[in-house]
């Protein structure tokens, strides 16, 4: 998902991630799948931080997960946890 601007701050990441991991999981509960792992991958602006690689958070479970408030409230854990190195572009799950 691409932002038209860049967003500085976690808590204004939320709103996105809570999408992504929403149609994650509905592809999951589709095909009766669930994940053990997932990464969360920030893009920065290329041009602005050039020599910076996207900032990558993995998240592993102990059983295979398709529900999106717990990986929601995983994912959110692990985003207030750590840094969050320049402004955010783009992010992936």
């Amino acid at each position: 998902m691409e932002f038209d601007h860049e967003i500085e701050s976690s808590e204004a990441l939320r709103f996105p991630l809570r999408r992504l991991i929403d149609d994650l999981c509905a592809f999951l509960t589709s095909r009766d799948g669930g994940v053990q792992q997932l990464e969360l991958v920030f893009e920065h602006d290329p041009l602005q931080f050039k020599q910076l690689a996207p900032t990558r958070i993995a998240i592993g479970l102990q059983s295979p997960q398709r529900d999106a408030r717990t990986l929601l409230d995983l994912c959110v854990l692990r985003l207030q946890g750590g840094t969050i190195p320049a402004p955010v572009r783009a992010l992936a799950v």
